[in-house]
């Protein structure tokens, strides 16, 4: 997921998103990071583990992918501004994203 080859940021994004939208609701992907959310917040023991465990390097490896394409200059983002990629990440993971797609 970090890695986006050669592509470019259209093609890449556009790959990465109709992967993750095919497999949200089919293989079970969405509930999973939904009762990860879930679970960081009412479980004291669950909760840390599925945040660090699953959503957290899903984040990364979406920052690392996004700080590619703005190394390549493709992408108007700071590479080395944590927040600004970070956001960028978040949004572009954001579940309701995915369900706009997949109700088109």
């Amino acid at each position: 997921m970090a890695e986006p080859g050669d592509l470019g940021l259209r093609e890449s994004l556009i790959g990465l998103g109709s992967r993750l939208a095919a497999a949200w609701v089919p293989t079970g992907v969405g509930q999973l990071f939904s009762a990860g959310m879930a679970a960081g917040l009412f479980d004291a023991v669950a909760g840390p583990g599925s945040l660090d465990g699953v959503l957290e390097p899903t984040v990364r490896a979406m920052e690392e992918r996004l700080r590619v394409h703005a190394r390549r200059g493709e992408a108007r983002l700071d590479p080395e501004d944590e927040l600004s990629v970070r956001t960028a990440a978040l949004a572009f993971l954001d579940k309701s994203q995915f369900d706009r797609r997949r109700k088109q």
